[in-house]
């Protein structure tokens, strides 16, 4: 689930409501020059729980952009910790505090780089330790592990000149008394381009569930990619891989290998033979550790946002030629049932997968990619070119009066924003109708 959620607004009215809130406690005031122009502005600081808040002025003092952060995971357990499981719903209940509270319109803010993590409580698992699993993780992508911060229960990949970063670490040492033997896997991204390109631009797209999939499956793929040495694997004396699993147990190895990869001093190709020679390796001797992971993280996020209850855990070999071509872990697929919960959300996502049709505005989408149910910018763009009549229908339902004289690609990203808001405001419209504490005369619930 979601964890540091930072993002920024230059809504005039989001910034006073949320400057006027007696919940935020004053932290300090900074005045500043810029370094181009030499003008003066100021920075007001304030907090509340876990968020910061940043208020930038113009040397008139007027309001020129706010800049929240903090993460919302540990917003939703009141600033404490983020170390149990939060789902879609605790997740959406908790953005809409951002308006309550403070009266910030979510429609309005972009999102920076986030965080995307999942807790796994190892317990289940009792030939797994998190101190141990942290000590035998090594690299990802060919980019090293080091300590966070010089902790040796936190370990961060890469630079900051990554795009994403994956940070290992144990959340029980940092919240020993919320949880035990607890693993944390997160996704540190540096840049938005990524989510930019799935459109999950604004924080409210984050009202919309399949967001969350997309960003688990970014996930899932980030983590196959780490290498991390199965302990529990067990080679007898006389195997010809015995000798083979000393050499792969060694951080010192790794950084070589990936030093002469780059280098070329070793053929372009034996980082991804050493990784897929470790997975097979984990699968015959050990207990498939990084796949049976991976399948606890799917597992756990998914019943997290409610769209499957699993009646069947099974993990999923690695392919037998796995050792003649990159290495590609396979896909993972538990058998599940959906939540009466989100029974209509299911069954109308297939509906528009079947159809291939926007399922705000009913324009035909099958260009677009499988899991696409709105609209995009490029579908547009070809309405626009060949259906010029249903582009108007749809632009007169979708653009306001206040872009209508601007460019064209001004008009496509503001009708192309309006559709995705059309989904967040006919969902908030209906909690303001029908509140959750309220008895309805049909309820599907007994």
């Amino acid at each position: 689930m979601l964890d540091n959620l930072p993002f920024s607004t230059e809504d005039k009215d989001s910034m006073l409501s949320a400057y006027n809130c007696s919940l935020l406690e004053f932290v300090e005031n900074i005045e500043k020059a810029d370094e181009g122009t030499g003008e003066l502005y100021h920075i007001y600081k304030r907090k509340y729980l876990n968020l910061s808040f940043s208020f930038i002025l113009d040397s008139q003092k007027i309001f020129k952009k706010l800049t929240v952060r903090g993460s919302v995971h540990t917003f939703y357990n009141n600033g404490l910790h983020n170390a149990n499981v939060m789902s879609f719903r605790a997740f959406t209940t908790t953005l809409d505090k951002y308006y309550s509270l403070f009266g910030i319109d979510l429609t309005k803010c972009k999102l920076h780089p986030l965080e995307y993590g999942t807790n796994l409580y190892l317990s289940e698992f009792s030939d797994y330790n998190v101190d141990e699993i942290i000590q035998y993780t090594f690299c990802v992508k060919r980019k090293m592990f080091s300590y966070n911060g010089g902790i040796d229960t936190s370990l961060i990949s890469g630079t900051r000149n990554n795009e994403v970063r994956i940070k290992f670490y144990s959340k029980s040492a940092d919240y020993p008394k919320y949880c035990n033997n607890a693993l944390r896997i997160e996704d540190k991204l540096t840049k938005s381009r990524g989510l930019t390109k799935k459109g999950i631009v604004f924080v409210s797209d984050l009202y919309d569930v399949t967001n969350h999939i997309i960003l688990l499956e970014k996930h899932l793929e980030n983590l196959s990619n780490i290498v991390l040495f199965d302990y529990t694997i067990n080679i007898p004396r006389n195997s010809k891989y015995a000798i083979i699993a000393r050499r792969l147990n060694s951080s010192d190895y790794w950084r070589k290998l990936i030093k002469e990869c780059r280098k070329k001093q070793v053929y372009d190709t034996k980082y991804n033979d050493e990784v897929a020679l470790l997975n097979m390796l984990s699968e015959k001797y050990g207990t498939n550790m990084l796949q049976k992971l991976m399948q606890y993280v799917e597992k756990q996020t998914l019943t997290a946002l409610g769209v499957c209850d699993f009646n069947k855990f099974d993990i999923i070999k690695t392919p037998k030629n796995a050792l003649l071509k990159k290495p590609k872990n396979a896909q993972l697929h538990i058998p599940c049932i959906p939540n009466a919960y989100n029974i209509n959300y299911v069954s109308k996502l297939k509906k528009i997968n079947q159809l291939k049709k926007c399922l705000i505005t009913g324009v035909d989408i099958s260009n677009q990619k499988k899991d696409s149910f709105l609209l995009a910018i490029n579908s547009l763009k070809n309405l626009y070119k060949t259906d010029k009549i249903k582009f108007d229908e749809v632009k007169s339902k979708y653009l306001s009066k206040k872009w209508i004289d601007d460019d064209l690609e001004k008009q496509l990203f503001e009708i192309y924003h309006n559709i995705r808001n059309t989904i967040n405001n006919q969902r908030i419209k209906q909690k303001k109708l029908y509140p959750p504490h309220q008895k309805q005369l049909f309820n599907i619930n007994p």
